[in-house]
């Protein structure tokens, strides 16, 4: 019941966001311009949300390995693309992550270092993101003349690199509070994550990696706005765009609608570019995120919910 009231109020804030953006903008100037994108930039669109699979994979494949596992890496292939399959389809993100845990259980992977994995899989997406936005901070605030927008940038990036030293903390705290129930699974975790923070390798293999992974987002949006002839330079785009991503993975919202296309037109609108091209770069952003999900669900219905429920069969 819990559950389902935070699922619909999710709803509401993305509906009552995407109305808030869109009573802004001329619906039909909206559909005309996504109208004029031609094949080329969507299929530019979808070849780099393709990319973007393999990537995460190998992130994932990275964190099992310095946990001490390690999966084939066609086999971790499959549970991400199914893992992001249910991230699309779900209106909780967890849902997918529930299932790459599903998976990994049936490829030999033990239960706690499966759900650790795929914590620190999602954490080191977020690091990445931090850091890029961190870097680009002075530029950033060099574009952004709204008082509000700057102070909320750097707010973010402040929250976001506290959170970035609990993480490194994170062991010793957890040590800490050991002796407790809890503060035992905040131990264990925190000890997982030291072992990438303290392993160079895969701890700039997955950075590296995620960072790519965002780096493909923002060609989608580059791409996106190249194509529509509104005023988004690369440099921009590098600079703008992690602050949108990085705040739509707030979660108080369905799969970031919402939060996104906000983001998007008050960040774009700083340097010049209209509601209407920044909604509509944010709207094909939010559905490659989608489309992303199509190879996992046809492995899905083809091959993987076979093999998960044999693979976990008692």
């Amino acid at each position: 019941m819990r559950r389902s009231a935070a699922i619909a109020l999710k709803l509401c804030i993305s509906i009552l966001l995407v109305w808030l953006v869109a009573r802004h903008v001329d619906l039909e100037s909206l559909v005309s311009r996504l109208g004029q994108l031609g094949w080329l930039p969507i299929g530019a669109v979808a070849a780099a949300s393709l990319a973007q699979i393999p990537l995460t994979a190998l992130r994932w494949n990275a964190i099992l390995a310095a946990l001490g596992t390690g999966p084939r890496f066609a086999d971790s292939l499959r549970v991400t693309a199914i893992g992001l399959f249910f991230n699309a389809t779900l209106p909780a993100v967890v849902g997918g992550d529930a299932v790459r845990v599903f998976y990994a259980r049936g490829l030999g992977v033990g239960l706690r270092t499966a759900i650790h994995s795929v914590l620190l899989d999602r954490l080191s997406a977020l690091v990445a993101l931090i850091l890029m936005a961190a870097v680009g901070l002075p530029w950033s605030l060099a574009m952004v003349t709204d008082g509000e927008l700057r102070h909320g940038l750097i707010l973010a990036v402040a929250l976001g690199l506290a959170g970035l030293i609990g993480l490194v903390l994170l062991d010793g705290i957890g040590r800490q509070l050991a002796r407790w129930p809890l503060g035992r699974a905040v131990a264990l975790f925190g000890a997982d994550c030291a072992r990438i923070l303290r392993s160079p390798r895969p701890a700039a293999a997955t950075l590296t990696l995620s960072s790519c992974v965002h780096l493909l987002d923002i060609a989608k949006a580059y791409v996106v706005a190249l194509a529509l002839g509104a005023p988004l330079g690369l440099g921009a785009a590098l600079l703008l765009v992690p602050p949108v991503i990085l705040s739509a993975v707030l979660p108080i919202s369905i799969a970031g609608w919402g939060v996104r296309e906000v983001a998007m037109v008050l960040a774009l609108g700083q340097i010049g570019i209209a509601p209407v091209d920044a909604l509509s770069i944010s709207i094909v952003m939010g559905l490659s995120q989608i489309g992303l999900g199509i190879p996992g669900g046809l492995l899905w219905l083809t091959t993987g919910a076979r093999r998960g429920e044999a693979a976990n069969a008692p």
